[in-house]
């Protein structure tokens, strides 16, 4: 089962989480509802989510510790 992650240092990327994860969770149901190309869309709309959620959230650490660093 596909698991939104909530990412402490950017409500951002945990929101595209939790819908990446809602995307996921509809597009298996169309799948399985005699829409496959539309679901397997979705699935690939909500894959795409969750990647830019971790890459947000990984950028913003690096850019919170180049940051502090400078301090």
């Amino acid at each position: 089962m596909a698991k939104a992650t909530m990412y402490a240092n950017s409500k951002f990327a945990s929101f595209c989480s939790v819908l990446g994860y809602f995307l996921i969770a509809g597009g298996v149901y169309f799948i399985f509802n005699d829409y496959p190309g539309v679901g397997a869309i979705i699935v690939v709309a909500g894959i795409a989510l969750k990647l830019l959620a971790g890459f947000i959230s990984k950028k913003k650490s690096e850019k919170e510790a180049k940051k502090n660093q400078d301090i």
